[in-house]
């Protein structure tokens, strides 16, 4: 990945990937955050030492905010995790948010759920 970064130079960087078998988990947590979180954040840090200046990530709504309350949901419905891939996808908005606050000005990012 950081080769193809270095050669391509690209600007922004939409993040699709992700662990999305609810099943899977439930049974191995740990592997959900390594994937969904640490393999997150692995991709956020060589987009920031490769120059890009903007960051989109595209996560499961459903998987964040479980059996809406109300519809449409917005930014303050409440959150109804009911697998651990939901907080998994909170933590890592979380960790967009701290990055651009205090840790990398410039970075911007964009948290579609």
């Amino acid at each position: 990945m950081r080769k193809l970064l270095a050669s391509e130079k690209p600007e922004v960087i939409s993040h699709h990937a992700a662990q999305i078998d609810v099943r899977r988990s439930v049974a191995d947590p740990l592997f959900d955050a390594d994937v969904n979180i640490l393999g997150s954040i692995r991709l956020v840090e060589l987009a920031y030492q490769s120059g890009v200046r903007k960051f989109i990530h595209i996560s499961s709504g459903g998987a964040v905010y479980g059996e809406p309350v109300y519809l449409p949901c917005d930014e303050k419905h409440p959150f109804s995790h009911s697998a651990p891939m939901a907080p998994a996808n909170s933590a890592f908005e979380l960790y967009l948010y701290i990055y651009k606050q205090d840790l990398w000005i410039g970075l911007h990012y964009t948290a579609l759920s």
